[in-house]
C-alpha cells in the first residue's frame, strides 16, 4: 500500500481538518486545494450532466437494419443522475443451423445490462428464442441475473450472484458431447449424418 485515504475524505469539513492538523497549511498549499476541490466538484458534476449525456446519446451510430442480420447491433442510453442502459440483439445469421429434427433453426437473443444505484447491483435479462422451420416448434427462455459487490473500504470485498431462468429450450441428450451446431450442420448438409441428438 503506497497511500491510503479515508473513505469520508470528501464528505468532511474544513473545520475537521484544520483540528486534527498538526501544522497549518501554507498558503500555496491552500490554493493548491481550493483549485483541486473545484476541479473535482466539476469533473463529478459533468459527468451526469444533461449536456454530457446529451452527446453521449448523439454520437451513436444510426441502427441499421442489416446489422441485426450479419453483426447483431448493441445500443447504450446514457441518463442522467442513474445508470446508463446496455441493450443489443445478437447477429441471426452466424446462429442459423441445421438438424433433421427441426430443420433449419433460427436462433437470436437479446440482452439488457444496467446498474442499480439504489440497490448497488448489477442486472442483466437475456431472452432467447428458437425456431424450427420443419417441426414448427417456438422454444422460447430467458435468464435474469442480479450481481452486487461489496467493496467497502477495509472490509472484505463480498460478491453475490442471483440467477433465474425458465422456458422452453432444445438441449443435446448427451451433455458430455463435443459436436458443435455448425459442424452438425456441414455433416447433414454433405453426408446426411446428423450426429447431435436433441430433444
Amino acid at each position: 500500500v503506497l497511500i491510503k485515504y479515508d473513505t469520508a475524505v470528501n464528505k468532511r469539513s474544513t473545520g475537521y481538518w484544520d483540528s486534527i492538523r498538526p501544522v497549518p497549511l501554507e498558503v500555496a498549499e491552500v490554493k493548491d486545494y481550493a483549485v483541486k476541490d473545484s476541479i473535482y466538484q466539476q469533473n463529478k458534476d459533468s459527468i451526469f450532466s444533461k449536456l454530457t449525456v446529451d452527446s453521449l446519446n448523439a454520437r451513436r451510430p444510426k441502427l441499421k437494419p442489416h446489422q441485426i442480420f450479419l453483426n447483431g447491433l448493441s445500443r447504450t442510453k446514457y441518463r442522467t443522475n442513474k445508470s446508463s442502459i446496455t441493450w443489443g440483439i445478437r447477429a441471426l445469421v452466424p446462429a442459423l443451423e441445421y438438424n433433421l429434427a427441426e430443420g433449419v433453426t433460427i436462433n437470436t437473443n437479446a440482452y439488457i445490462n444496467t446498474y442499480l444505484r439504489k440497490w448497488k447491483t448489477a442486472f442483466s435479462f437475456e431472452p432467447h428464442i428458437r425456431y424450427g422451420t420443419n417441426n414448427g416448434h417456438l422454444n422460447v427462455w430467458a435468464n435474469l441475473q442480479f450481481r452486487t459487490r461489496d467493496a467497502e473500504a477495509n472490509k472484505k470485498i463480498k460478491q453475490y450472484s442471483w440467477n433465474f431462468a425458465g422456458g422452453k429450450r432444445v438441449s443435446q441428450f448427451n451433455k458430455d458431447s463435443k459436436m458443435s451446431p455448425l459442424i452438425n450442420t456441414i455433416s447433414t448438409l454433405r453426408d446426411g449424418n446428423n450426429w447431435m441428438k436433441t430433444y
